[in-house]
């Protein structure tokens, strides 16, 4: 019912609490900025409507609001999801007597505080995406608290107990139109529980999912607009071997795949979940067995394992090591010898410090869209390999990289 109103639906306005002149100061310095201007628009016509007489605030058509503020149906309906969606507004609807038209409740709330505005990982990520940082740190300075230092003071305040005769009537509770203000939390679909339960089909703990994994989690779905599926992904690739053998989930990591997915989204249309699955087997698979498998054999010959122990022995994570062998195998060229382009891609990837196949894996898509070894540069160095088959990572250069990088 709520995504579509008719011009002849009614409407009633309510408060939730008191909202000040410093509530509308509030409104307009962050939340405009996430919200947008219709729906700031709307937020202080309907306070405005609601200081009316109520013989005429109550049960009034959609029409007239239209009318006011010079907006259709469509766009009034996206105004008041985003009010509903950040906590400053409620919306009830149930059916009129004549049953032919609906009646509508909008209940309006206060912002919140400045100090508990900031301190809301979702809404001040929000508003530093929408203002930049220069704009943010501006207006989060403006509204700081810089009270001066008080410690050569003493504290000589009196208690309730000290200064008040404790009686029945001083424990009796305040009319709800004095309430203290009520404040709404971001509203989102997203089912926690369900998703953490999801979770076990990749042998995930429910432990692993803290208070603060939790917030985490929720914060970049709503930020970056995630789906259920491309977050699971992230989450899956993100989780770690920690202390006692138990698993934890590296937020670090966490945020910098989801940033890297959303960074590389246009250019990079091919990633998938199951490339983010995919390189998560790389980072678990002994490089000896992923390589036979690779290849479709049943043992590897004395020249592939000896080039793999090579890569082992330097400390280069298995996950590097299988992104690169998996990327050379895929895309390898004619009949240049293998081990040496093998040689010089790594090279190439521990210079570009990579630690796990998903950083080898992007690294690689954007290293595909220039050809390697076209060149006659290429082609030669790739026939000076040829002799070094014998020691293929000879290179003492390449090996102190690794050992400064790869540890």
């Amino acid at each position: 019912m709520s995504n579509d109103v008719k011009e002849f639906d009614t409407y009633t306005i309510e408060r939730s609490g008191i909202i000040t002149d410093f509530d509308q100061k509030v409104i307009y310095r962050l939340y405009q900025p996430i919200i947008g201007h219709c729906a700031t628009a709307l937020y202080f016509t309907l306070l405005s409507e609601s200081n009316v007489n109520s013989i005429i605030a109550n049960h009034r058509l959609h029409s007239r609001l239209y009318s006011i503020m010079q907006i259709s149906s469509p766009e009034f309906i996206a105004a008041r999801k985003k009010l509903e969606g950040i906590g400053l507004l409620n919306t009830k609807v149930k059916e009129h007597e004549n049953h032919i038209a609906l009646e509508y409740l909008y209940i309006l709330h206060s912002p919140k505080a400045p100090n508990d505005f900031f301190k809301d990982p979702i809404l001040n990520s929000l508003l530093l995406q929408k203002l930049g940082e220069d704009e943010f740190y501006r207006t989060q300075y403006f509204y700081s608290d810089n009270h001066y230092s008080n410690d050569a003071y003493a504290d000589i305040t009196s208690t309730f107990e000290e200064s008040f005769e404790k009686s029945q009537a001083s424990t009796v509770s305040i009319s709800s139109h004095y309430s203290e203000k009520v404040t709404q939390n971001i509203s989102s679909d997203f089912d926690m529980d369900h998703f953490i339960l999801k979770m076990a089909d990749h042998l995930i703990p429910k432990a692993v999912f803290t208070v603060a994994v939790r917030k985490e989690i929720l914060r970049v779905k709503l930020l970056f607009n995630l789906s259920d599926t491309v977050l699971e992904s992230c989450v899956v690739a993100s989780i770690e071997m920690g202390q006692n053998n138990k698993k934890t989930m590296n937020l670090s990591k966490f945020n910098q795949i989801v940033e890297e997915m959303t960074q590389n989204e246009n250019e990079n249309r091919e990633d998938t979940p199951d490339s983010l699955f995919f390189c998560k087997k790389l980072d678990s698979t002994d490089p000896f067995n992923y390589y036979r498998e690779l290849l479709g054999i049943s043992a590897l010959f004395k020249d592939d394992l000896l080039m793999i122990k090579e890569f082992v022995d330097m400390n280069i994570p298995k996950g590097v090591i299988n992104a690169t062998l998996w990327y050379c195998y895929t895309y390898k060229k004619g009949d240049y010898n293998f081990k040496g382009y093998v040689n010089r891609v790594m090279s190439s990837v521990v210079k570009e410090k990579c630690r796990d196949a998903y950083q080898t894996y992007l690294y690689f898509k954007q290293r595909k869209m220039v050809k390697p070894i076209e060149t006659q540069k290429d082609m030669d160095a790739s026939k000076n390999a040829t002799n070094a088959q014998e020691n293929p990572i000879s290179d003492d250069l390449l090996k102190e990289i690794a050992k400064k990088w790869c540890k």
